[in-house]
């Protein structure tokens, strides 16, 4: 099976996997929201809310991420993400309107993982902040999480359409390495620098470069402010007594956290922002991004299973429950 064979069938296969993982995501989620309901455990305090916010976004990502079913390449100086199935026959602006959504719920995701870690952050080493405390405090948080998954979105809708300079760099690879023809296409793609049509010169895309930037910004100051707050819960944690129940709920749940947040980082965001950075190389036709689209439609599989298997508690309730009759 030769390269371009093995691309067209592989845009095929995340189908079947993305509707697995949309059903898997409903189950699992389902089985999390049913242990903190059945849950003793009463020191999670507002860090349940956060948990209910993050299950709901992450339903909707799957959601979106399931209809869509977008596959990210690369070509010369575009990276472009398209998707090709459309069950309702829906116009392209709603295609768009969905895609920006999408951009939306994984930006939304990052932020509110680095928010999680600000919250353990208040609980363990600035306990008198009291941060996370209230209601308006929380609405506050999570109002931030969405303002930046918002300014996400609107850079896919505004800044991310489809021109006729990129039309004519993808037309021919969307053709020829993933067997599609481009006119039952709908794109959204970071540009940095385009052809001017009247001189022929190469000038930089304003609108791109800043999304691009405003992308990466995100990004880095979320994976940033997580690991400083790894770092400062980690020392203090390894300072508690072993002895206390409270002590040892908390490191069980800043261990799934950090399960949570080593699991997307690695697989998702840092690739995502390495992709960010590839259309300043111009190249061609590395088709091989593709397979990124997998691993961001387990992510929303593989956020519960990690709290429900580092946590004591949640694994005895599931255990009892599948052992009950």
């Amino acid at each position: 099976m030769d390269h371009k064979m093995l691309i067209r069938v592989f845009t095929h296969f995340p189908v079947v996997i993305n509707w697995i993982a949309f059903f898997l995501a409903l189950l699992m989620n389902y089985f999390l929201a049913y242990c903190i309901r059945s849950s003793e455990t009463k020191h999670f305090g507002n860090y349940e809310k956060m948990m209910y916010a993050n299950m709901a976004n992450l339903l909707f990502f799957s959601t979106l991420h399931t209809y869509l079913h977008p596959i990210i390449s690369i070509e010369r100086n575009v990276l472009y993400v398209f998707t090709r199935l459309d069950y309702f026959q829906l116009p392209k602006l709603s295609i768009r309107i969905l895609m920006a959504l999408y951009g939306m719920s994984y930006c939304m995701s990052l932020v509110l993982c680095a928010v999680t870690f600000i919250y353990r952050f208040d609980r363990v080493c600035h306990s008198t902040l009291q941060y996370f405390q209230t209601r308006k405090q929380m609405l506050l948080w999570l109002s931030i999480v969405f303002s930046l998954g918002l300014y996400w979105g609107f850079c896919i809708f505004h800044f991310a359409q489809a021109t006729p300079y990129v039309d004519k760099i993808i037309e021919k690879p969307l053709e020829e390495d993933f067997g599609i023809a481009f006119v039952n296409t709908t794109y959204v793609a970071a540009v940095y620098e385009i052809q001017n049509l009247e001189t022929g010169l190469t000038e930089w895309n304003q609108s791109g470069l800043v999304m691009g930037i405003s992308f990466g910004t995100i990004i880095v100051g979320s994976m940033v402010t997580i690991f400083f707050c790894v770092g400062r819960v980690w020392m203090k944690v390894n300072t508690f007594v072993h002895s206390q129940i409270f002590d040892k709920v908390q490191k069980e749940l800043f261990k799934a956290q950090c399960l949570q947040a080593l699991i997307p980082v690695a697989v998702i965001f840092i690739p995502i922002l390495s992709f960010l950075a590839l259309p300043m190389l111009n190249i061609h036709g590395y088709t091989g991004l593709s397979f990124v689209s997998v691993f961001i439609g387990l992510y929303p599989v593989i956020d519960p299973i990690a709290l429900m298997y580092t946590i004591t508690e949640y694994r005895e309730l599931m255990f009892e429950l599948f052992t009950s009759r």
